[in-house]
C-alpha cells in the first residue's frame, strides 16, 4: 500500500468534484459494456431468425412433444397434461402460425392438431381401450363444442367421470373441458376426484390452486390430513393453506420454506450490495467503536425476519377480513393504508421490540434509532429480492427508494416507540402520532398510482418522491440530532455516490445480457433519470463541500 493512502482517501472521498468524475465515469463504463455485452449477444443474429423465433408457449409445447416421442413407455398422464395445455393456447398457437382455428372434421379425418399427430400418439401411449376412447372423447369434445358429435363425446365423459370407481382420466378432462367452456362450478370437485389416483399430480395440483383461490378452508383441511396430498403441496401452498385452516404451524412452515426454495443467488448478491451501501452509511454513526461493523448485523436479521409475519398477517387480512388491493375507489385506499402499511411497519416494529431491553438498559436514542432504522433494513433486504426479477433499473431505484424508507420509518417509529418507554409513557401520545402518520405515508406511498387513475393529477409520478423527500428531511435531522458522524476514511457521501454508480452501472451491463433491443438498456437510464431528485436531496443531508 503507499504511504499515505489513508490521508488521500479521506480527502478524495470528500472532494466533491472527484465524487462527481468517478460516478459518472463509472456509469459510463457500465453502458457502453452493457451496449457491447447486447451487440455481441443479439447483433449476430439475422433479422431473419429474429424473425422464425417462436413463442416461449410453442417452444415449450414442442419440446413437451418431443419428450413424448421419445419416451420408452407409456405415458398417458404426460400427454393429456400436454393436451391440456395445447387446447389452452390453441387460439395463440393458430395466429402465430396464420392458421385459421381448429375445427372437428379435419381432425376426425387426419388425426392430427396442426402439425401434431395426436391420434398417433394416443395409440402410442394410452393401451386401454376404455381410456383410448375417453382421449378420443376429450378431443371431439374439446373441438365440437356447438357439435351433435362434440356434446355426445362430452356426455360420455360426464358418465365415466360419475361412476363408481370414476374412470381414470376421466374427471381430469371434465375439469379441462369445464375450464374451457367457463363453466367452473364443478371444477374443483372434478380435480379432487381425479386426485385420488396416485399418479394424478397434475390434478391435485390444480385443485388444490383452485381452492385457496376459493377459500375452501374445510376442504383444504381434509385433503392436508391425506398423505398424498399432503406431498402434492407445495410450500407456497402449505403457507395459504396454513392461513386459510388457522394452522400456523403450517404456514410458518410453509412461508420460510417457499422462500428459501424460490432463492435466486444472483439476486440475493445484488440486494445485499444494495442493502450494504446503507449498512455502512448508518454504521459510521454508531459511538461504539468496537462493535460498529458487527453488532448492526441482529437487528438487520431481525429485520429479515420480519417479512415472515408480515407474510401471515397479509393471508389472515385478505381471507378473514376481505381487505382486496383491487377494489374500487376508495376503498383500494384503505387496503394499501390499513392493509399494506398497517401490517409491515406493526412487523418491523414487532422484531424491533426484541432489543428494547438492551436498549433501555443502555440509555442511548441514537444506539434505539439506529437499530431500528437497520431492522428496516433488513425488512427492504428481503422484500427486494423479489422486485429485482423485474429488471431495469430497479435495483438503483429501490436502493433510493424502498430501501431508505423502509428504514427511515422504522427508525422514526423505533425511535418513538424507545422513548415512549424511557419515560414510562409519558410521551405516549408522540409515538402513536408517530405511528399513524407512518402508516399513512406508507400507504399512500404505496398507492399514488391508484389515487392518480381516478383524479388524474400526476400524483403516480411525485406523491412517492414528496414523502421520501419529507422522510428523509425528519430521519437526517434526528440522526444528526441523536448521533454523531464518523470522521472515517471514506465518507457517507462518497459511499452513496460510487456504491450508485456501481449500482447503476451493473443494471446496465444485465439489460445488455437479458434484453433484445438496446430498449433495455435505455429503459434503466430512464428509470435512474427519474429519481434523480431523491439523490440530490441525500447529498444535501450529507453536507457534502
Amino acid at each position: 500500500m503507499f504511504h499515505g493512502w489513508r490521508a488521500r482517501s479521506h480527502h478524495l472521498t470528500r472532494n466533491r468534484r472527484f465524487l462527481i468524475r468517478a460516478s459518472v465515469s463509472i456509469v459510463v463504463a457500465g453502458f457502453t459494456i452493457g451496449c457491447l455485452v447486447q451487440w455481441l449477444r443479439v447483433g449476430a443474429t439475422s433479422a431473419d431468425v429474429r424473425a422464425r423465433q417462436v413463442s416461449p408457449t410453442a417452444q415449450k409445447l414442442r419440446e413437451s412433444w418431443r419428450r413424448l416421442e421419445t419416451a420408452g413407455d407409456p405415458a398417458p398422464r404426460e400427454l393429456l397434461g400436454w393436451l391440456a395445455r395445447f387446447f389452452k393456447s390453441q387460439d395463440d398457437l393458430a395466429e402465430e402460425l396464420g392458421t385459421p382455428p381448429l375445427e372437428l372434421d379435419p381432425y376426425l379425418k387426419s388425426g392430427k392438431l396442426f402439425a401434431f399427430d395426436v391420434r398417433a400418439m394416443i395409440v402410442r401411449h394410452v393401451k386401454e381401450n376404455r381410456e383410448h376412447r375417453l382421449f378420443e372423447d376429450f378431443v371431439t369434445a374439446m373441438l365440437g363444442v356447438r357439435d351433435d358429435r362434440g356434446e355426445a363425446a362430452t356426455g360420455r365423459l360426464r358418465h365415466a367421470a360419475a361412476a363408481e370407481p370414476p374412470a381414470p382420466f376421466a374427471n381430469e378432462m371434465l375439469a379441462r373441458m369445464l375450464l374451457a367452456r367457463d363453466q367452473d362450478a364443478d371444477v374443483l370437485g372434478a380435480l379432487v376426484r381425479e386426485g385420488g389416483f396416485d399418479d394424478a399430480a397434475l390434478a391435485r395440483d390444480d385443485a388444490l390452486h383452485l381452492a385457496i383461490e376459493r377459500h375452501e378452508a374445510e376442504l383444504l383441511a381434509g385433503l392436508m390430513r391425506l398423505p398424498k396430498w399432503r406431498e402434492s403441496a407445495t410450500p407456497w401452498m402449505r403457507g395459504r393453506i396454513g392461513a386459510l385452516t388457522g394452522d400456523v404451524w403450517m404456514q410458518w412452515r410453509g412461508i420460510i420454506a417457499h422462500q428459501m426454495a424460490s432463492m435466486r443467488w444472483g439476486l440475493l448478491a445484488l440486494a445485499l450490495f444494495a442493502a450494504g451501501l446503507w449498512y455502512v452509511i448508518l454504521a459510521q454513526r454508531s459511538d461504539d467503536q468496537t462493535w460498529r461493523w458487527f453488532r448492526p448485523a441482529l437487528p438487520v436479521v431481525a429485520g429479515v425476519c420480519s417479512v415472515w409475519p408480515a407474510l401471515i398477517l397479509l393471508t389472515y387480512q385478505e381471507y378473514h377480513l376481505g381487505f382486496v388491493e383491487h377494489a374500487p375507489f376508495p376503498r383500494n385506499i384503505w387496503y394499501f393504508i390499513a392493509g399494506v402499511g398497517l401490517r409491515e411497519e406493526l412487523s418491523k416494529l414487532a422484531l424491533f421490540a426484541v432489543f428494547l431491553p438492551w436498549l433501555l438498559w443502555r440509555r442511548s436514542e441514537g444506539a434505539a434509532l439506529l437499530a431500528a432504522a437497520f431492522v428496516g433494513l433488513g425488512f427492504a433486504l428481503e422484500e427486494n429480492i423479489n422486485y429485482y426479477r423485474g429488471g431495469g433499473g430497479i435495483a438503483w431505484l429501490r436502493f433510493l427508494t424502498a430501501n431508505f424508507m423502509h428504514v427511515a420509518m422504522t427508525g422514526i417509529t423505533g425511535h418513538a416507540l424507545y422513548e415512549m418507554l424511557r419515560w414510562r409513557f409519558a410521551r405516549a401520545e408522540k409515538f402513536v402520532a408517530a405511528f399513524l402518520l407512518i402508516v399513512m405515508a406508507h400507504g399512500f406511498y404505496d398507492c399514488a398510482d391508484e389515487i392518480d387513475e381516478v383524479l388524474n393529477i400526476g400524483l403516480g409520478r411525485f406523491l412517492p418522491l414528496i414523502i421520501l423527500i419529507l422522510l428523509a428531511g425528519h430521519f437526517f435531522d434526528l440522526l444528526a440530532a441523536t448521533t454523531r458522524p464518523d470522521a472515517g476514511i471514506v465518507s457517507p457521501a462518497a459511499v452513496l455516490l460510487i456504491g450508485s454508480a456501481l449500482l447503476i452501472a451493473v443494471m446496465f451491463v444485465v439489460a445488455g445480457a437479458t434484453t433484445a433491443d438496446l430498449g433495455g438498456i435505455a429503459a434503466v437510464g430512464n428509470e435512474c433519470v427519474s429519481v434523480a431528485p431523491v439523490i440530490f436531496v441525500y447529498w444535501r443531508k450529507f453536507e457534502v463541500r
